[in-house]
């Protein structure tokens, strides 16, 4: 990423809370991962991604109802295309400005045109249904989605 920015020497190093960045070089970056898939966000200023699986299982309604705001859980209720969305979205931008999930859930509507520059995907890899949200300046975004098959790579 640095590298492909100009930057010969580049090595990704973490903060004391576990942000990763590279240390002497004005590149910001993010990283998130969900079953084999791993997104990687840079930018010129804070950016976050996140990428989740759409886990039919997961209970939607009773986590939009505890952590999201009335809005989000009346939006989301049934829907985990529309829940997944909110939550990577609120997983991107807290990676971007930092904080706490909990201080987050709740509190932040998605819904809202005042959330912020963010962007969702719905992506299927294999069969399966995946929400990638990118959370930064735009229209900077330049990331990439890439799945480890063992060993072999595939980038999207």
């Amino acid at each position: 990423m640095a590298r492909s920015a100009g930057y010969a020497e580049a090595v990704l190093s973490h903060d004391q809370e576990g942000k990763p960045f590279f240390p002497g070089i004005p590149l910001f970056v993010s990283i998130s991962h969900s079953e084999t898939l791993v997104a990687v966000e840079t930018g010129p200023g804070p950016v976050g991604v996140d990428i989740q699986y759409v886990k039919p299982s997961t209970d939607i309604n009773a986590i939009s109802r505890r952590f999201f705001t009335q809005e989000e859980a009346s939006f989301t209720e049934g829907d985990p295309i529309r829940f997944f969305r909110i939550w990577t979205k609120k997983e991107a931008k807290l990676k971007a400005v930092g904080g706490t999930l909990i201080a987050m859930l709740g509190k932040d509507d998605t819904l809202e045109a005042g959330f912020g520059e963010s962007h969702s995907t719905c992506l299927v890899f294999q069969g399966k249904t995946y929400l990638l949200s990118v959370y930064g300046p735009k229209p900077v975004w330049s990331g990439s989605v890439e799945a480890d098959q063992g060993g072999e790579h595939e980038r999207q």
